[in-house]
C-alpha cells in the first residue's frame, strides 16, 4: 500500500472499467489503509478464494 504507483494504477484500471479487487495480507495493518483502497471489493482467501463485496453475497472464484 505504499507504492507510489498503486492508487494511480487502481484508478486507471477503475476508469477503463475493468474488473478490480484489493488484497490485504493478514500483516498489513487495515488502521492505515487510505479510504480509497477500502470502497472497491475484498480479495479474501481460506481454502477457497473469494471477493467479499460490501453489503452483497461472497462471489467464490472458481478453478
Amino acid at each position: 500500500m505504499n507504492s507510489q504507483w498503486c492508487t494511480w494504477e487502481l484508478g486507471y484500471a477503475d476508469a477503463l472499467g475493468k474488473k478490480i479487487c484489493v488484497y490485504f495480507s493478514e500483516e498489513i495493518n487495515r488502521k492505515g489503509i487510505p479510504k480509497f483502497y477500502v470502497a472497491y471489493p475484498e480479495l479474501q482467501m481460506s481454502k477457497n478464494i473469494y471477493v467479499k463485496i460490501k453489503g452483497n453475497e461472497d462471489i467464490l472464484l472458481e478453478e
